[in-house]
């Protein structure tokens, strides 16, 4: 594919995702590719393998494809021209096996002159983001081409030591509105309290644009004190039309308070997308899963709104013991027995007579909700889970039933899943990513793909918790069981 790229069209997508497979000979089949590819921007598919464990192999593989490569992407790069955001680890790597540490003093030069495109300026400003210093960073936010995507790139970095009031000040009154909502989501992240005054204005702002408005509301849970909540339960709304952006901020200054709001939406809130985030919300806070799963049963509700709670939380792909069980219960979900051999052969004997049509239909549907964290066909995007596109041709039968039914007993490599608590309460779950520098922790986000850099000496505690798979065959009847590995052992990979 490497020699063909140019005939083939973009594999660009494709190569990258196998640059982060799990497994490590596809890895380096990966980064041999991209060696003998001619396009600049194949060196960013070894720059993503390079976040990963290198055995000598992929070492020697890498050196060689970033080498071979160099003609092509060093000018492409020089230009302004590559984009290494979520590759940072990567660049590093890439620029230290060419010898081409220097080129960051080339960009630092090109940056201080004044025949710099805007598109020019992007890209060499987005590469001393990822790798340059202070100094370098001081630069960048206080330049007067400061753009969307260096402020969205600024995030994977920790907060800067100087001053950055400001120059994010300023960035609230951008010209691009994209830029204005990015300059808010990084005073939020890197907490810049000194902006909470504009960052309220915007929030109460009626005439402000609704997405800014919005991520405003949202940031003031990082930004405001106790006296805020005030403001953001009249902004909460009701089940009708809720603002769960308002309630998140409510959640991380007064966790109670925002619990039991949550908890009357939840009664009645028919919008799965906004469910969704409610759940994705809590679980991001330390102690909220359990406090929302305390007062979810306290309330004990029942019927259709439990199972929809239910379906919703699945379709997250997140992971909180406490509060799944507490849904399971509501929804009336049946108990996962225990690992039992004499059901993995009867399950793998009735699949014989199952539908596979049927079980394609109960795949894709929300009771199951495989489809929200697994592909089944060759194409579309990656998504939180593995593909199981050839699956049936990949594995037997009997190991099929058993990563359906029990999930967690066997987690396939890569796939493990950490839950990252930091000492001011925030939670990310993610895949940890090999990295050479002691003091950062990088985290793979297991949904969107990006990369986070935590400072270790902001981690209160790490967490190893699995699979994100949750047993939801539990909750099929035995024929739909049936007709779903029917569909699954029919899964061979053919165009």
């Amino acid at each position: 594919m490497g020699r063909w790229s140019q005939k083939l069209g973009n594999l660009h997508e494709l190569h990258v995702e196998t640059a982060r497979d799990s497994h490590p000979l596809v890895r380096m089949e990966a980064v041999l590719a991209a060696g003998e590819s001619s396009l600049a921007e194949s060196v960013l598919v070894s720059a993503a393998a390079a976040e990963s464990k290198r055995d000598r192999w992929i070492e020697y593989a890498f050196s060689q494809a970033v080498h071979h490569s160099k003609r092509f992407w060093l000018p492409a790069l020089r230009a302004g021209q590559l984009n290494f955001a979520g590759v940072r680890g990567g660049l590093a790597a890439v620029l230290g096996a060419s010898d081409s540490r220097g080129v960051l003093e080339e960009i630092r030069k090109i940056l201080d002159g004044d025949n710099v495109g805007n598109e020019a300026w992007d890209g060499l400003a987005l590469t001393l983001a990822a790798l340059g210093g202070q100094e370098d960073l001081r630069v960048i936010l206080n330049s007067d081409q400061i753009s969307l995507a260096v402020l969205r790139a600024m995030r994977e970095r920790e907060r800067p030591s100087f001053d950055v009031m400001p120059p994010l000040g300023r960035a609230l009154y951008h010209s691009d509105l994209e830029s204005r909502i990015a300059a808010v989501q990084l005073a939020a992240h890197w907490k810049v309290k000194e902006l909470y005054e504009p960052v309220l204005k915007l929030a109460e702002g009626e005439d402000v644009d609704s997405g800014l408005r919005n991520v405003a509301l949202r940031s003031l849970g990082s930004l405001g004190e106790r006296s805020t909540v005030k403001f953001l339960k009249s902004q909460v709304g009701s089940a009708r039309e809720v603002h769960p952006s308002a309630l998140f901020s409510i959640l991380q200054l007064a966790p109670e308070e925002g619990t039991r709001i949550a908890v009357k939406l939840l009664e009645e809130l028919e919008d799965r997308e906004k469910i969704m985030i409610i759940f994705r919300d809590f679980t991001s806070r330390e102690g909220a899963p359990l406090l929302l799963a305390q007062a979810l049963k306290a309330a004990a509700i029942e019927g259709g709104q439990a199972k929809r709670l239910r379906e919703a939380w699945v379709s997250t792909g997140l992971v909180a013991r406490d509060l799944e069980s507490v849904l399971d219960e509501l929804a009336g979900t049946g108990i996962v027995q225990e690992y039992d051999e004499s059901v993995i052969k009867r399950m793998v004997s009735i699949a014989q007579k199952g539908s596979v049509e049927q079980g394609r239909k109960i795949f894709h549907s929300s009771q199951a909700s495989c489809s929200a964290c697994h592909k089944a066909d060759r194409g579309g995007d990656s998504l939180i889970g593995p593909s199981l596109s050839a699956v049936g041709s990949g594995l037997l039968p009997d190991r099929i039933v058993t990563e359906v039914l029990w999930p967690r007993r066997q987690v396939k490599e890569g796939y493990a899943l950490s839950r990252i608590i930091t000492r001011d309460g925030d939670v990310q779950q993610g895949y940890i990513q090999a990295n050479r520098d002691e003091n950062l922790l990088l985290l793979r986000d297991f949904a969107t793909n990006s990369l986070f850099e935590i400072p270790r000496d902001s981690i209160l505690r790490e967490e190893q918790v699995g699979s994100l798979m949750p047993p939801t065959a539990a909750g099929l009847k035995e024929e739909e069981l049936a007709d779903l590995f029917a569909y699954l052992f029919s899964l061979g990979g053919e165009e």
